[in-house]
């Protein structure tokens, strides 16, 4: 049993494996800054993802909320704060 943690962005999409004990076994990315079609970035990032999912026991998946935080700054910043 493992968790997969990844933070995306439209880019490159980072991700780290955890054992349930909190030790890392896996890390790295998923270079998707090339690839222009938003389809065929799928594509590429659903190999990595597969071929992760058949090295670890993956049985939670965290997702960085990057875009709540942008949020929150943007209407600050439209609230004159």
């Amino acid at each position: 049993m493992s968790i997969l943690a990844l933070d995306i962005s439209t880019a490159c999409i980072g991700y780290s494996v955890f054992a349930s004990d909190k030790s890392l076994l896996d890390y790295g990315f998923i270079d998707i800054k090339n690839t222009k079609d938003i389809w065929c970035k799928l594509d590429v990032a659903m190999a990595v993802l597969n071929r992760l999912k058949s090295a670890h026991d993956i049985t939670e998946v965290v997702i960085e909320d990057a875009l709540n935080e942008c949020q929150e700054t943007m209407t600050k910043l439209n609230e004159g704060q």
